[in-house]
């Protein structure tokens, strides 16, 4: 008998939308560093039921759906 899968389980699967976002920012800015050039381009729109639709482009688009109780103050 196999064992489970841990796709589930994944902690990338599980993270909130926002520390998603705040992660792939940090990961855009740093290789933008890195290489000593290079441009990014954030979009924020205003969703229903207090959500926050953020694109981030930077070579390819990151698309993120977040809450406002995910962020903290």
């Amino acid at each position: 008998m196999s064992e489970p899968s841990d796709i589930f389980t994944d902690s990338y699967l599980v993270q909130p939308e926002y520390l998603r976002f705040t992660t792939k920012l940090n990961d855009v800015l740093h290789d933008i560093l890195k290489h000593g050039f290079g441009e990014a381009v954030i979009r924020i729109s205003i969703q229903k039921e207090n959500k926050r639709t953020i694109v981030i482009e930077s070579g390819k688009s990151y698309q993120y759906t977040v809450n406002l109780s995910e962020m903290q103050k």
